[in-house]
């Protein structure tokens, strides 16, 4: 449900204080270029609304580890059924915590749109009636974090 803050509608899935920060690191590392071409960024997408499962898993499967060295049982089987149900998609929202280059990419205006080949796309693009599960598809989040990695280094 979004709010207002200044006369301005501000939306949940965005941390007010943070989200600026986060845009201008994620421009500033391209040099203010779109991921997906030379064009100066105007934009920054959020890829997904949520944060990634594998750090969560590889906590939880550090931490059975270390419970059954401990404890001395066998706490795998419970942890089995969790660790399985973390890497089933299960996403998190974290606003304010997004990291440039992995879950958010600056774009320029056109890239950021609807058109074809673009971040907002339904080829490229899921929209679910959760907004926090709206996320682009595999191979384009991977298309963004390589144009991401060539623009950081070129």
């Amino acid at each position: 449900m979004p709010w207002f803050k200044n006369g301005l509608r501000q939306d949940r899935r965005y941390h007010p204080q943070r989200w600026r920060k986060i845009a201008a690191k994620s421009r500033l590392m391209t040099r203010d270029r779109c991921c997906l071409c030379s064009s100066r960024a105007t934009e920054v997408h959020h890829a997904y609304y949520g944060l990634d499962c594998f750090p969560v898993a590889l906590g939880l499967l550090v931490s059975l580890a270390i419970a059954t060295w401990l404890l001395g049982i066998q706490v795998w089987t419970v942890g089995a059924g969790i660790l399985c149900a973390l890497l089933w998609n299960v996403r998190l929202p974290i606003p304010g915590h997004e990291i440039p280059g992995w879950q958010v990419f600056p774009l320029c205006s056109y890239h950021h749109s609807n058109s074809k080949g673009c971040a907002h796309n339904l080829g490229n693009y899921q929209v679910f009636p959760n907004k926090w599960r709206n996320k682009n598809t595999s191979k384009f989040l991977w298309r963004l974090r390589f144009g991401y990695g060539l623009k950081i280094w070129f």
